[in-house]
């Protein structure tokens, strides 16, 4: 594996398709290796008891909730003036 010393030695040597190829080389590693550490977090949420549906329908309903509570603080705010 190119490391990013590597790849200033290539650019200084002015070699500039082997200074591609080593720094697509390095990306590809870092991008795997973080789709890697990744994969636990997103498997967990993945497989998790809790139904992504629900957490969004339970917060809808709050969400709907505060709308009315909104409403009727502008109907007594209008009824004051």
């Amino acid at each position: 594996m190119q490391t990013a010393e590597d790849l200033i030695d290539l650019a200084l040597a002015q070699r500039p398709t082997q200074f591609a190829a080593a720094l697509n080389d390095v990306l590809s590693m870092r991008a795997a290796q973080a789709v890697e550490d990744l994969r636990p977090t997103i498997a967990a949420t993945m497989f998790s008891d809790e139904d992504p549906e629900d957490s969004a329908e339970d917060d809808s309903e709050d969400d709907s909730e505060d709308d009315s509570e909104n409403l009727e603080d502008e109907d007594s705010d209008d009824e004051d003036a």
